[in-house]
């Protein structure tokens, strides 16, 4: 390995897509890009917007607000701005959880279908202990 040096981690593109790529620690979970658009480029994606509130309609500031892929891996992860607002990017339209937490409010969790053209979905939180 030492004789080799770097030539030692090359791998050649073609052999790289056909193996599957494994991950040793939790991370986020890599997703393919949407059929028809290439990865990277606007469009190839759609993303979820919208503001974090309390019941009384104040903003919840730096709520951490994830989004999951039905498979359970995170795709993307944002706090929330001082007006409560948020932007989580989806990779592919379809089916997500998003999931919101903020320090003195239960946590919410969603199932949500994102399609094409952005989505716009509030969050509303209640204080611990309150119930419905």
């Amino acid at each position: 390995m030492h004789l080799l040096g770097r030539s030692n981690r090359w791998l050649p593109a073609g052999l790289d897509k056909r193996l599957p790529h494994l991950a040793v620690e939790p991370g986020e979970e890599p997703v393919p890009a949407a059929a028809g658009a290439p990865a990277g480029l606007p469009g190839a994606g759609s993303v979820v917007h919208g503001f974090v509130r309390t019941d009384e309609g104040e903003p919840v500031p730096d709520a951490v607000l994830t989004l999951v892929s039905p498979g359970g891996g995170r795709i993307d992860r944002v706090e929330s701005l001082a007006d409560g607002s948020s932007i989580l990017s989806a990779p592919a339209s379809g089916a997500y959880l998003p999931a919101a937490t903020a320090g003195v409010h239960d946590p919410w969790v969603r199932h949500i279908m994102i399609g094409d053209d952005p989505l716009v979905h509030d969050v509303t939180l209640t204080d611990l202990g309150v119930t419905r």
